[in-house]
C-alpha cells in the first residue's frame, strides 16, 4: 500500500499529480499510521531492545507531510514516516 502512495507522489509537480489539501495529507498521514499499526506486528522485545518507539518514530514526521508543499516533499516525508518502522523488508 505505501509503495503504491510513494510511486505516486513520485512524479513531477508537471505531472498534475494533485497532492491535495493539508487535510488531505493530514487524513493521509491518519490512514497510513492506523493501517500500519492494524497491520504490523511489533514485538515487544524487539522494541526495549533496540529502543524502538514505532509510533513516536512516525508522528515525527507528521507535520513534514501536512506541510509538504511538492510531489518531492511528499514522497520524501511519506519515506521517512515508513522508515520510522525499521522494518528491514522496507530497505529494498
Amino acid at each position: 500500500m505505501l509503495a503504491t502512495l510513494v510511486m505516486a507522489c513520485s512524479s513531477s509537480d508537471r505531472s498534475g499529480f494533485d497532492r491535495g489539501t493539508r487535510e488531505d495529507r493530514a487524513g493521509l498521514f491518519d490512514y497510513v499510521f492506523t493501517k500500519t499499526l492494524e497491520r504490523e506486528s511489533f514485538s515487544p522485545v524487539k522494541a526495549a531492545r533496540l529502543g524502538l518507539d514505532i509510533e513516536r518514530a512516525m508522528h515525527a514526521y507528521r507535520a513534514e507531510l501536512i506541510a509538504a508543499d511538492s510531489d518531492d516533499e511528499l514522497f520524501h516525508a511519506l519515506a521517512k514516516i515508513s522508515n520510522g518502522r525499521r522494518h528491514r523488508g522496507s530497505d529494498r
